[in-house]
């Protein structure tokens, strides 16, 4: 199962290095278990499944870390919904990384997820490499004094 995700994965091997950087974000998505019995991504496409709401905290083009209440298995596969500038990008994920936390008295996890090569890779890779390239944009003229509309811009993110 490994190395068929391994070989999935849009980085070579989970060894790698991270050819992206993470970007600090505060993206919705939902997210939903890839049935073992019907792991094709079509299926996605008729069902459409309410998955639990997450919030990404962090983004890149080959994977992203979130927060939730469910325990999810390292290795379990995932149908993440991104809403990304109010659109919809589905994309396939692996968990690769868990980390438990008690917080206000109840469990929560927190997963690190690669992207699988899937027929949603590309789409929703283009969109998420437009978003963080206008995320950098803002933040490098936010940093070097910026204009006021550049303000108001990210007072709205």
């Amino acid at each position: 199962m490994q190395r068929e995700q391994n070989r999935l994965s849009l980085r070579t091997t989970t060894e790698d290095p991270r050819r992206f950087n993470r970007l600090d974000v505060r993206v919705d998505a939902q997210v939903s278990h890839v049935p073992a019995s019907s792991p094709d991504d079509a299926l996605w496409e008729v069902l459409r499944p309410r998955g639990q709401h997450v919030v990404v905290s962090d983004l890149s083009a080959t994977g992203l870390y979130f927060v939730s209440a469910i325990d999810f298995d390292l290795g379990q596969e995932l149908w993440i919904a991104l809403d990304i500038q109010a659109t919809v990008y589905p994309i396939r994920a692996v968990i690769v990384r868990q980390q438990a936390h008690i917080r206000e008295g109840r469990r929560i996890y927190g997963y690190g997820v690669q992207f699988l090569r899937s027929r949603f890779a590309p789409t929703a890779v283009a969109a998420i490499l437009e978003f963080l390239a206008q995320r950098i944009s803002v933040l490098k003229e936010q940093r070097s004094g910026g204009k006021p509309i550049i303000r108001r811009i990210l007072a709205k993110i």
